[in-house]
């Protein structure tokens, strides 16, 4: 299994980062794609209690709706610290991460909640899912199952994720699946950018891509790689 502060996690790729993107779907192969929103995602390095930490920000919009996740973790094994999260609805969270314990303060226009966690192992929080698969080791084989906290459902998730090595010289493919889906991250092997990423619904024809400001493919950014497809963070 795979914990927060594990000594495999490889970090220190990570800088300042900043990215935009068009968000479309399909049905699968050969259907048209569907504009459904756009997204925005960025990587601030920074300090907390005097040791090295990063900043992540998502911020996703479908019509009308909008929703912005901010995450504080620690460089060092991608410890999370705290995060805070809201939506243009009205619903408004604090989660502080103490290892195995989750301290949850959410309010909405007519509910509060207020809960803490105490889990079996050290949790990750799921909207650090994309920069725990940039710091896996990339090596062919690479298997490991991650407790993954999710905000949206208020629970944990024990997902797999495991890693197989480049196709004619291209990027790493790193598989996660969880109950909802499978995604297949392209994973560039010099800069650990996530270089292309396809979504599969376990229930549903449908996959998710995401395209730069530019209309460019994602997976022009780093090398060759398979469909561009990159995962909302909603």
């Amino acid at each position: 299994m795979l914990v927060p502060g594990a000594r495999d996690l490889v970090t220190a790729s990570f800088a300042a980062e900043d990215e935009s993107d068009r968000v479309v779907s399909d049905s699968g192969p050969g259907t048209v794609e569907r504009p459904i929103g756009s997204s925005r995602t960025s990587i601030m390095p920074t300090r907390y209690r005097g040791r090295a930490a990063l900043l992540f920000t998502k911020m996703s919009q479908r019509g009308s709706a909008v929703f912005v996740d901010t995450t504080l973790v620690l460089r060092d094994g991608l410890v999370p610290v705290w995060e805070v999260a809201g939506n243009s609805r009205g619903w408004h969270a604090r989660f502080d991460y103490d290892r195995a314990k989750v301290r949850v303060d959410a309010v909405s226009p007519d509910s509060t909640h207020r809960a803490t966690h105490t889990y079996a192992y050290p949790v990750f929080n799921f909207n650090e899912l994309d920069a725990i698969v940039r710091a896996l080791p990339l090596r062919d084989g690479y298997h490991t199952v991650v407790a993954l906290y999710s905000e949206g459902d208020d629970g944990i998730e024990m997902d797999t994720l495991s890693v197989s090595a480049p196709r004619s010289g291209g990027a790493w493919n790193v598989r996660f699946a969880d109950p909802v889906i499978i995604s297949n991250y392209e994973v560039d092997g010099a800069t650990r950018r996530i270089t292309a990423l396809e979504v599969a619904y376990h229930k549903w024809p449908m996959r998710l891509h995401f395209l730069d400001s530019n209309d460019h493919d994602l997976s022009t950014r780093g090398g060759d790689s398979v469909a561009p497809h990159r995962r909302a963070g909603t």
